[in-house]
């Protein structure tokens, strides 16, 4: 199978090779070509092999390439107030391969363990020393290392319909190379993971109820962060790691007429809703000018979403503020990709520049719930 790729308005040609013996292996080789000045071939392999009907494993990896955008991809520094340094106009293309695997074993058909590994080592790379209270500077990885390896282990199993549990571990080894000579763990990287999450869903998927609960594992803080103290004067990072720390995370969710829309209810739920979990192509909506939830509308790729929905999103945005009294609340909401968070904002804060705006009046949402 032939075809085209597009990365940063540069045509290069693809091809891919596809085998597949029977049900028990299959595998996936492509190539594309990348022209940035000069022609860059990026490989990818997948492999699939099923010994025997519970057991499937994977193997994968490729090489990754893209042209960097230092102010764009790291936009909230620009809000931080300290001193930038080094080449902000030229745009360096940024080299990576990315290999791994996964083994998943099947005990029913609603039960399985996934395990999982995966390496991407970086050759070319653009980063920043934040290491400086006073200053960020831009500086090229050149050949030096710049590597993470991830571990993860996945349960999961539905003991009755509908109903299902998942837990989850990872484990995260992020080493990168800083003008210092030294190769030290990326800051603010937490090593380690686990989260369980419990749903239920209704018949039909109209209502759907989750719970998680994770834990947060340590990570290396910024050097000028070590010094830090709280209101009595003690060290916040006397180790120079962070705390770890649980998230409890609570969500209904009503399917309004195929399309899911989600509401944060605090500050780490509108953080990890709009940061981790929503897609750059969702629609984000919250009360303008006053504190509230972030509410997201998924899209799921489809283009045309009906006026009721958009309406529906801006009232629950409406009603989950601090305007919800009042008869009418203004709504902003623009596509997720241009909500930015500052560098070192609080969780939940946000920034947007360009948005549209409805007037929704914050009791018709709850009508919905309570009569449908």
């Amino acid at each position: 199978m032939s075809g085209i790729l597009t990365d940063c308005s540069q045509w290069s040609p693809y091809v891919e090779y596809t085998f597949k013996a029977e049900e028990k292996f299959s595998f996936i080789a492509g190539m594309a070509g990348y022209f940035g000045g000069a022609f860059f071939p990026v490989p990818r392999l997948t492999i699939k092999y099923q010994p025997f009907e519970a057991l499937v494993l994977r193997a994968n990896g490729g090489r990754g390439i893209r042209r960097a955008n230092p102010v764009v991809d790291n936009i909230g520094i620009l809000s931080t107030g300290k001193a930038i340094s080094g080449d902000l106009t030229s745009r360096p293309l940024e080299d990576s391969w990315t290999f791994g695997g996964n083994a998943t074993l099947h005990f029913t058909e609603t039960t399985y363990l996934s395990l999982d590994f995966f390496r991407t080592q970086f050759s070319q790379q653009l980063l920043l020393d934040r290491e400086s209270a006073n200053d960020i500077r831009f500086y090229l990885l050149d050949g030096h290392e710049s590597r993470s390896d991830t571990f993860q282990a996945d349960f999961s199993t539905e003991p009755v319909e509908r109903l299902s549990f998942t837990l989850t571990g990872r484990f995260t080894d992020a080493r990168v190379w800083q003008p210092s000579g030294q190769v030290r763990e990326a800051a603010l990287t937490s090593r380690f993971k686990g989260v369980f999450n419990a749903q239920y869903k209704t018949r039909l998927s109209k209502w759907i109820f989750d719970f998680t609960a994770s834990v947060n594992g340590p990570a290396r803080v910024y050097d000028f962060m070590r010094t830090l103290t709280d209101e009595s004067g003690a060290i916040l990072y006397p180790d120079g790691q962070t705390a770890v720390y649980p998230l409890l995370y609570a969500q209904i969710t009503r399917r309004f007429k195929g399309f899911d829309i989600y509401v944060g209810r605090n500050n780490y739920q509108n953080e990890e809703l709009t940061h981790h979990f929503a897609s750059g192509g969702d629609w984000w909506f919250h009360a303008k000018g006053i504190p509230g939830s972030h509410v997201v509308l998924r899209t799921g790729g489809t283009a045309e979403i009906p006026d009721a929905v958009f309406e529906l999103a801006g009232s629950l945005a409406a009603y989950y503020s601090s305007g919800r009294n009042g008869q009418k609340v203004e709504v902003d909401y623009l596509l997720k990709k241009n909500v930015k968070k500052p560098a070192g904002a609080k969780p939940g804060f946000v920034v947007y520049y360009t948005n549209y705006s409805l007037v929704a009046t914050p009791a018709e949402h709850a009508e919905l719930l309570v009569t449908e």
